[in-house]
C-alpha cells in the first residue's frame, strides 16, 4: 500500500490490483461502457487522508463486517487526478519500469523496436494551482476570452466527462470536439457550444483547448523517443491500453 498526493493537492491511500481484480482487465462491457477506470479506482483506494478539492463519500468495508472506508467520488475527480492515481496503481502493481512497442517513424528506417521510460521519473505531472483549486471548489467554473473576444465559460473535465467521451467514440475528429464540448458552459450567455465550434477557426479552437489546459493538472503523456537505429525523434502518445497492466512478454534486456 502507499499513500500518494494527487495533482489537486487530496492525498489518498491506495494499493495494487489483486487477482481478484484481474477480470476487470478484461471485462470488455466495462472497458466499452467507459466504467472500467472507475472500477479498478475504486477497487485499489484504500482510504483518503485529505480529500483536497473533493467531498469524500463512504464506501464498503474492506473487509466482510469490518469498518467502513472513506472513499473518492471517482466520476466527480478531476481526470488528471484520476490518471495519476491509475499510474501508480500501475507502479504498485508491476513497478515503475514500462517497455513498449514502436515503430520509427522515419520513412528511411521504419524499423521496430522497444522502448521503455520510468513511470515515477519520465513523466511530467503538473499540479493545481491554489488559485483553480479554490475555483474548482467553488463550483467548477472558469472564465476565458477567444481570440475575438468573446466570453467563454467553462470547467475542468472530471470522470463523468471521460466515460462520455470513451462512449463516444475514440476518432481524432470526435476526441478534438468532445474535448471542448465537454469544457464549454455556454458562450457570451448562451450555451450554443457546439454551433459555435462548428464555425470557429481550427486555430482559435487550438488556443482555447490550450487556455483550458492552462488551469489544468495531472501527467504530461507525450514525450520524445529517440529510434536506437537511425537516431530519428518522434513525439508519442504513451500507449495506455490493456497492456499498460498486462504485459505481452518480458521486456527485452537492455545491452
Amino acid at each position: 500500500m502507499s499513500i500518494i498526493k494527487l495533482p489537486s493537492g487530496a492525498v489518498i491511500e491506495i494499493r495494487g490490483l489483486r487477482g481478484k481484480e484481474g477480470k476487470l482487465l478484461s471485462d470488455k462491457e466495462a472497458i466499452k461502457s467507459g466504467t472500467f477506470l472507475d472500477k479498478i479506482l475504486n477497487a485499489c483506494t484504500v482510504g483518503v487522508t485529505d480529500p483536497g478539492p473533493y467531498t469524500t463519500i463512504t464506501g464498503a468495508p474492506l473487509i466482510p463486517g469490518g469498518p467502513a472506508r472513506e472513499t473518492l467520488d471517482w466520476t466527480k475527480v478531476l481526470v488528471g487526478d484520476r490518471f495519476f492515481a491509475l499510474i501508480q496503481i500501475r507502479v504498485l502493481t508491476l513497478g515503475e519500469l514500462f517497455v513498449f512497442k514502436l515503430q520509427c517513424g522515419e520513412e528511411v528506417c521504419r524499423k521496430g523496436f522497444e522502448q521503455e521510460i520510468s513511470l515515477l521519473k519520465d513523466l511530467e505531472v503538473r499540479c493545481l494551482s491554489d488559485a483553480d483549486r479554490a475555483q474548482f471548489s467553488a463550483g467548477n467554473l472558469f472564465v476565458a476570452k477567444d481570440r475575438n473576444g468573446k466570453t467563454i465559460k467553462y470547467r475542468l473535465p472530471i470522470g463523468k466527462d471521460e466515460v462520455a467521451a470513451s462512449r463516444a467514440g475514440s476518432s481524432m475528429d470526435g476526441a478534438f470536439m468532445m474535448a471542448l464540448l465537454q469544457r464549454i458552459v455556454e458562450i457570451e450567455g448562451q450555451e450554443i457550444p457546439r454551433i459555435y465550434l462548428e464555425e470557429c477557426e481550427f486555430g482559435a479552437c487550438l488556443e482555447l483547448l490550450e487556455i483550458f489546459d492552462e488551469h489544468n493538472c495531472g501527467v504530461k503523456t507525450e514525450i520524445e523517443i529517440e529510434c536506437p537505429h537511425c537516431g530519428g525523434l518522434q513525439d508519442i502518445q504513451l500507449p495506455f491500453g490493456r497492456g499498460f497492466f498486462v504485459p505481452t512478454k518480458k521486456a527485452t534486456p537492455k545491452s
